[in-house]
Order: structure tokens, then sequence, then C-alpha cells
């Protein structure tokens, strides 16, 4: 049960489902072309890096905290490590600083990289081969 979650762990799986919701409709009530499983799934979880980037600063600051309190579960810890390390190698091979003011190229680049680096990561996992026939 969600109850037993913390409220932004909760908020980044919803983000995640939402995305396979939006996939099902465009696929099949719509009946457009599908992407890979791989590529479903890149897309679900861009979606929750989109989500944790996007949060405010006390947001940031409230999960650190928890993290550094240990206050907070291995879900949310793993999914904050995915994040900063998945962003972190983005930036690093779009040459753009810490705390940059993204121009329209910057965020194509990271967006690009960000997708290469969750379809490599997603293909590499054990789970994603079996569900994904890899």
């Amino acid at each position: 049960a969600y109850v037993y979650y913390d409220d932004l762990l909760t908020a980044s799986l919803l983000a995640h489902e939402m995305v396979h919701a939006e996939q099902f409709i465009s696929e099949f009530a719509l009946g457009q072309t599908g992407q890979s499983c791989v590529g479903r799934e890149a897309e679900a979880y861009g979606r929750q890096i989109d989500l944790l980037i996007n949060l405010n600063q006390g947001e940031k600051n409230s999960i650190s905290s928890r993290i550094n309190l240990g206050q907070v579960n291995n879900q949310l810890f793993s999914l904050k490590q995915l994040n900063d390390d998945v962003l972190g190698s983005a930036m690093n091979s779009c040459g753009v600083p810490d705390n940059a003011v993204l121009s329209q190229s910057d965020t194509n680049c990271l967006s690009k990289n960000i997708n290469h680096i969750l379809t490599t990561i997603i293909s590499d996992n054990p789970y994603y081969q079996q569900q994904c026939n890899l």
C-alpha cells in the first residue's frame, strides 16, 4: 500500500506508471506504432528523472536530509542515486556545468544522453532482459 511509502517516492512511481498508461493509450487505443520494451522503460524512468530534477529546492533538501538521517527506504535512495548518476553522466557528456542555465541545445543533448544511458542500464539489467526477452 502506498500509505507506507515516502510521498516523493510515490510521486515518482506514479510518474513512471503514468508513462506506461500514456504508452498504452498511444499504442493500443490510438493505434500508433509503439516503442520497444526497453524504449518504453527508458521513457518511464526518464519521466522519473524529470520529476526529481524539477523538484523545488525544499523537496530536494528533504530527500537529502532524510537519506543522511537514515529515515528513508532503500527505494528512494536508489532512485536518487540513479538520478544523480544518470544526470551527472549526461551533463558530463554534454559539457554542461553544474547549476548552468540550460540552452535548448543543452536540453536536447541531455535528453538524448539520458535516454541512451537509461537504455543501456535497462538492457543490462537481468530483470528487464527477461521481461523484454533480450
